[in-house]
């Protein structure tokens, strides 16, 4: 499960950020950020990489993604294979280590490369069109064109 409210909070804490600070440099509202911390809402997939460089962290630290698999982790995705080996299933034992061993999403790589290089403005999720999610500074500054004109 996702840990991200825990994640903000401390790399906050430990860059020395308010709520209010980050929530201006991302051009939100420091109510954002406090509902994230609180694990209310989670942040927008488009604010997933200005947010992590934000914090001095990958988007896999942010998301909690580790790639390595812990001792307990490995054993509970061996297990049905050996117990389908103590059956002498072989066919059965073949499938459950090709299960194990598949990515947890069927999209999982696409996403993977695609939160990764959101920030750099590289990629995206939809067939290699390039990522039109402007920075967090133009975002304040076209927020402040807009309220300058309705004024």
């Amino acid at each position: 499960m996702l840990n991200i409210a825990k994640t903000i909070r401390e790399k906050r804490r430990a860059h020395g950020y308010t709520q209010e600070r980050l929530a201006q440099a991302l051009g939100l509202t420091p109510a954002a950020v406090s509902k994230w911390e609180t694990g209310q809402t989670l942040p927008d997939v488009t604010m997933l990489g200005p947010l992590a460089a934000m914090l001095g962290i990958t988007t896999d630290e942010l998301l909690g993604f580790d790639p390595d698999v812990s001792e307990e982790h490995a054993e509970e995705l061996v297990e049905p294979a050996r117990d389908a080996l103590a059956r002498r299933d072989i066919s059965g034992a073949i499938e459950r280590c090709e299960r194990a061993a598949a990515p947890p999403h069927k999209h999982h790589a696409r996403l993977r490369r695609g939160v990764r290089t959101h920030g750099d403005r590289t990629g995206s999720l939809r067939r290699g069109r390039p990522c039109t999610v402007p920075d967090a500074g133009r975002r304040r500054e076209d927020r402040a064109r807009a309220q300058h004109r309705a004024v």
